[in-house]
């Protein structure tokens, strides 16, 4: 079992337009080609630690194929699952351009393969490569700008509403597909909307009895996309409530 939450790691994964996937989209080709001299091909085994928490950063690493675990130790020497990244994320890069020990731990979740591109010769392409050092700036300025809108959502919105919203994140990150499988359980879900399991189930029963979602959880179907981004925003689905259970706090 998990115990705490952590907001940095909300923001990197429930804020859509921050996916790491994006950080270094865009460039150039001269500026491709420079940074893609720096990435060294890594590949890690199912369970293998890619890094600890509490380390100096070695480096960032981006996704070609398989699963990443991110992690963080709670109490009791337990490890929470704060984040499962997918092919095209990458870890690492707030370390690297700070300089501070890393907040987090990652495991291969599965079998892993990653491009590695070591911290220094990083930076220094950064220093010298004006492009580069702008997708920096704008990934790291853009984590700032979304956090008012994550501290809203975590304290000024229902956890149904909040759910919702880690729905439609889902959706919009996968534009098309209605079907959705979360590679996470409950419980690390409801931790990164900071709430407990039980009421993390209860909003997902909720958002099917209202009919905006088919939950067959880990699947689930959205039934309603329109409905269910108008509940998302404030709470109302536009309809005559239904006997459901009360809104969650």
């Amino acid at each position: 079992m998990y115990t705490e939450s952590s907001l940095d790691h909300y923001l990197d994964y429930y804020s859509p337009g921050l996916r790491d996937r994006d950080l270094l989209s865009g460039l150039g080709p001269e500026a491709q080609k420079a940074f893609d001299t720096l990435k060294e091909p890594r590949s890690f085994r199912a369970g293998q630690q890619v890094y600890a928490q509490g380390e100096q950063a070695k480096g960032i690493y981006i996704l070609i194929s398989g699963k990443l675990s991110v992690q963080r130790k709670c109490a009791k020497g337990r490890f929470q699952i704060l984040q499962i990244l997918l092919p095209g994320d990458s870890v690492g890069v707030v370390p690297v351009f700070d300089e501070e020990p890393t907040s987090c731990s990652v495991v291969a979740h599965t079998d892993a393969t990653c491009w590695f591109v070591p911290a220094k010769p990083l930076r220094q392409l950064a220093s010298r490569h004006e492009e580069i050092a702008e997708a920096v700036h704008r990934h790291l300025c853009g984590k700032f700008r979304n956090l008012v809108a994550v501290l809203e959502g975590m304290s000024l919105h229902s956890v149904p509403e909040r759910v919702a919203k880690l729905l439609l994140d889902h959706h919009h990150r996968n534009p098309g597909r209605l079907l959705l499988e979360f590679p996470e359980g409950e419980e690390d879900l409801a931790h990164y909307i900071s709430c407990s399991r039980s009421t993390f189930s209860r909003a997902l029963r909720q958002l099917d009895d209202e009919g905006m979602i088919r939950n067959t959880f880990p699947v689930i179907h959205l039934v309603d996309v329109p409905r269910l981004e108008t509940f998302a925003s404030c709470g109302s689905t536009g309809r005559a409530p239904t006997s459901v259970a009360p809104t969650l706090r």
